[in-house]
């Protein structure tokens, strides 16, 4: 058996207070989020990681923190 984990991330060209008016500003900034997704990352432990709507930014800092 095996886990999978699949997250639609916003990338961080995508996050602006036009489109997404309804969040408070810091819950679009890649660093909040990053976090959150780290944190889950950790306590769930999938064996396969999949993430959609990406930016390498974000791809190499998931990379680095795994």
């Amino acid at each position: 058996a095996f886990s999978l984990m699949s997250y639609n991330i916003l990338a961080p060209c995508y996050c602006d207070t036009t489109r997404y008016y309804h969040c408070p500003e810091y819950a679009l900034l890649w660093n909040y989020r990053q976090n959150l997704l780290y944190e889950e990352i950790e306590t769930l432990k999938p064996d396969i990681l999949c993430l959609q709507v990406r930016a390498r930014l974000a791809i190499f800092l998931i990379k680095t923190a795994i």
